[in-house]
Parts: C-alpha cells; sequence; structure tokens
C-alpha cells in the first residue's frame, strides 16, 4: 500500500476504529498532519479521499457481516458508527450496486 509512516498509522486507526465514527480530524492528528495535507497525501497515494477510504472499509465490514451474522441492517449502522441507518443504506448501495437486504440474500 504505502511507506508513509503518517498514512500506516492512519491506517491502523481506521481498522482499529472501524465500529466508531470516524472523522478527519481524528485521522488527522493521527498522522500529525492539518487536515487538508491529509487529503491530499491521501489521494495521492489512494486516489480517494480518506473519508471515501473508510466508509468502503464499513461497507466491506457491513458485507461480512451480512454474510455471517443476523444483525438487523439497522443495528448493524449502528454498529459501525453510522448514525443514520437510512443513510448507511444508501451509501451501501451507492458502493455495491445493491441494498443491504439485496446483498444479504444472496448469501
Amino acid at each position: 500500500w504505502t511507506q508513509d509512516e503518517r498514512l500506516i498509522r492512519v491506517l491502523d486507526y481506521i481498522n482499529t476504529h472501524i465500529h466508531e465514527d470516524i472523522n478527519i480530524n481524528d485521522l488527522a492528528d493521527t498522522a500529525c498532519i492539518s487536515n487538508p495535507y491529509l487529503i491530499r497525501l491521501f489521494h495521492r497515494n489512494f486516489g480517494i479521499s480518506p473519508l471515501q477510504f473508510v466508509n468502503r472499509k464499513k461497507i466491506e465490514k457491513a458485507q461480512i457481516m451480512l454474510l455471517t451474522e443476523d444483525t438487523s441492517i439497522k443495528e448493524m449502522a449502528y454498529s459501525l458508527g453510522f448514525k443514520d441507518h437510512s443513510y448507511f443504506i444508501r451509501l451501501f448501495k451507492k458502493v455495491t450496486g445493491q441494498t443491504p437486504m439485496e446483498f444479504r440474500s444472496y448469501r
């Protein structure tokens, strides 16, 4: 992925705190750099913003949960740090092309 120690710390933070609401300030503080610089660094290394990366990781986690657990979609959204389960469903569909229920029905 990357050799940049700052980004390695950010990626570790994301993985460790995937079940929480992660914001750009937390990530920039972890890397000890400013928010705008973190966004540029992230874009340069991964081609997306830090928050897009976080959301994709949360959706990946949700996909695993949908295939392995019987947790309700609402509970799953809250357990992944989303404050609004409707937003979670919209984001899931945007990233995967399916709603969480459609994805779950394929298991």
